[in-house]
C-alpha cells in the first residue's frame, strides 16, 4: 500500500521535479540584464499623460529598449566643448585661484607685478 502511494504522488511529478503542466525552469535565463523596465513616468501637474492603444504601446517599448540598447553599446566621442578655437583661447587665458577669467586690468596688473619682480 505504501509503494501505491508513492507510485500515485510520483506520477504529478516530471522529471525536472515540477508539478505536471508547469513548463520546467531554466535558471540561466534570470541571469540576463533586465534591458527595459516599465517605470513610473513623471509628469508635471499641467502636463496629461498621453493614452495609446495597445499596439503603439508594445512600439514605444520596443523603440525605447532598442535605443537603450545602442546608447550602451555605442561610444560617444563627445567632446566637453563645442569649437576647438575658443577651448584653445580659454587654455590661453589666465584665472583667478577660484577659476574665473582675469579680467584685462587683472592681467595687466600681475604681468606688471611680474616685471618688476625680474
Amino acid at each position: 500500500m505504501i509503494l501505491l502511494f508513492y507510485h500515485m504522488e510520483k506520477k504529478h511529478i516530471d522529471r525536472y521535479g515540477n508539478p505536471l503542466g508547469t513548463p520546467p525552469l531554466y535558471k540561466d535565463l534570470y541571469n540576463y540584464p533586465i534591458m527595459y523596465e516599465d517605470k513610473e513616468f513623471k509628469y508635471e501637474e499641467n502636463e496629461l499623460p498621453l493614452f495609446v492603444n495597445v499596439n503603439q504601446y508594445g512600439s514605444i517599448k520596443k523603440r525605447k529598449a532598442r535605443r537603450d540598447f545602442l546608447d550602451m553599446t555605442m561610444k560617444k566621442n563627445h567632446n566637453c566643448y563645442l569649437h576647438e578655437s575658443r577651448h584653445k583661447h580659454a587654455m590661453n587665458r589666465l584665472r583667478a585661484p577660484s577659476g574665473r577669467f582675469l579680467t584685462k586690468e587683472e592681467t595687466e596688473a600681475l604681468k606688471k607685478k611680474e616685471e618688476t619682480y625680474k
